[in-house]
């Protein structure tokens, strides 16, 4: 009886502990428009998307110097404007922004066209076909292995301080959400690292992805620094079980638990620099892991009063810290072109305690993740834009005893971002946005000691992302 109490003890531990390594934002985008560029174009990216890839980028205006994006947004010209004591001011046009100002209206907050806020909605698809072959019996009823598919939802708000006071400069405070697409809040995949599990598609990407960031500039229209968070979950807890029945029918024991979530705050940081036509960006995202335990589970068995101690851990959700150099060059005004190089610092990465004496080590490689994109402002309300890329995988070694299934991949993605600002009565335009992107990770074959557990896996991924912006 000893001997089958404990094969239960390791059953929970291992069941509940676990470790999915993907996130949407690192696989396809945080909305259309980062999809369609891959997440490049960090050295000028702005508004919601900054929050996540560089976030210094909030401190930058919609049309700055190095966004040149372009709008048929007229000015607004303020019906009256007073001072302290009632009088009305005389309004003065700024030749060089083509807005009316004075007083209050010179700063900041309205050297963008009077566009202050910004609010974005968007769904993330991603219809998988990759491979499977030659797999040991039972392994293709692995949700893990059998649903590649992608879906989220991506929130994101930019408020601009300037609207509360006058700050003399441009300074916002952006947030960003992604949560898995099919309503839930989030999802945890309760496998080993041994069973076969896709790194970056399927259940692996479903989770709960929350960023917060101020930025603001430097010098003005130049240098442009942010501070921001990803925010996840931890904590601990304790568990109390007893009058466990030993029965192969399901068993409700009489039980108690105190669990303890808190915020685990993963630090993001960035800069940006315009001078002319060239625009430079860094930006560094520290690892994030979603780390619940110890908590300490107590049984008690209704026969015998077997005592247990059960050390239960969850592990879930990382996400490596990343380091990114963006360059973009503004080739003539309607093109602009460029290249970001971001760095996965994988090797960091290593098995929670509670898996160490079970598992082998993961022995992953840092990776370089290359793309070149282009934007083109095709018509005054019509901007085309894409890019190619290829990632390195981190896993180097798979003949041993881990599963986690990934190879290099090669991508390549469009998008059009149509801006809808003719409708009566309306101060601020729309942008709709509308991507696509293709993933091909070339067939891999796995050969392992036991030529029964060989196997084969790749393919390709087919994406689709839609998003809606408003400005207010």
């Amino acid at each position: 009886m000893k001997t089958l109490l404990k094969k239960i003890t390791l059953t929970l531990t291992l069941l509940l502990t676990t470790t999915t390594f993907a996130s949407i934002a690192e696989t396809y985008g945080t909305n259309a428009k980062t999809m369609g560029m891959l997440g490049g174009g960090g050295a000028t990216m702005g508004g919601v998307p900054a929050v996540y890839y560089n976030v210094a980028g909030l401190g930058r205006s919609l049309f700055s110097p190095g966004n040149k994006q372009r709008s048929s947004v007229k000015p607004v010209r303020p019906v009256k404007v007073l001072d302290k004591t009632g009088r009305k001011i005389r309004i003065k046009k700024d030749k060089k922004t083509n807005n009316y100002q004075s007083g209050h209206a010179a700063s900041s907050a309205s050297s963008n066209n009077g566009i202050i806020h910004q609010f974005q909605i968007g769904y993330i698809y991603g219809l998988g076909s990759l491979l499977e072959t030659n797999f040991n019996p039972g392994t293709l009823e692995n949700p893990a292995v059998s649903d590649t598919s992608d879906y989220a939802i991506s929130l994101g708000l930019v408020l601009d301080l300037n609207a509360f006071a006058d700050l003399g400069r441009s300074i916002k405070f952006g947030f960003s959400m992604i949560l898995p697409g099919n309503g839930n809040l989030i999802e945890i995949d309760d496998v080993s690292p041994a069973s076969h599990k896709y790194l970056n598609f399927g259940r692996s990407n479903r989770g709960l992805s929350i960023n917060a960031g101020l930025g603001g500039e430097i010098l003005k229209d130049q240098l442009f620094f942010g501070l921001g968070a990803n925010i996840i979950a931890g904590g601990n807890g304790a568990m109390v079980l007893k009058e466990i029945d030993i029965s192969p029918s399901v068993v409700v024991p009489e039980q108690q638990a105190k669990v303890t979530l808190q915020p685990v705050v993963s630090p993001t940081v960035g800069l940006q620099y315009h001078f002319r036509q060239f625009n430079f960006g860094l930006s560094y995202n520290h690892e994030v892991v979603l780390d619940m335990g110890p908590i300490i589970a107590q049984a008690e068995t209704k026969l015998a009063g077997i005592q247990l101690q059960m050390d239960i851990g969850i592990s879930d959700l990382y996400s490596p810290s990343k380091a990114t150099f963006s360059f973009d060059y503004q080739v003539i005004q309607k093109l602009k072109m460029s290249l970001d190089v971001s760095m996965y610092l994988w090797k960091n990465y290593t098995l929670s305690r509670v898996r160490v004496a079970y598992y082998e080590p993961i022995n992953f490689r840092n990776t370089f993740y290359p793309r070149l994109g282009a934007v083109y402002n095709l018509l005054k309300e019509l901007d085309l834009y894409g890019a190619l890329g290829y990632q390195m995988s981190p896993v180097q070694h798979r003949d041993g005893q881990l599963n986690i299934m990934d190879g290099d991949r090669y991508l390549a993605s469009m998008g059009a971002r149509y801006r809808l600002d003719k409708i009566a009565k309306m101060r601020f335009p729309i942008n709709f946005d509308l991507s696509f992107q293709y993933q091909y990770m070339p067939v891999i074959a796995v050969t392992k000691a036991d030529p029964t557990q060989s196997y084969k896996f790749g393919g390709s991924i087919i994406a689709v992302a839609f998003s809606v912006t408003n400005y207010f």
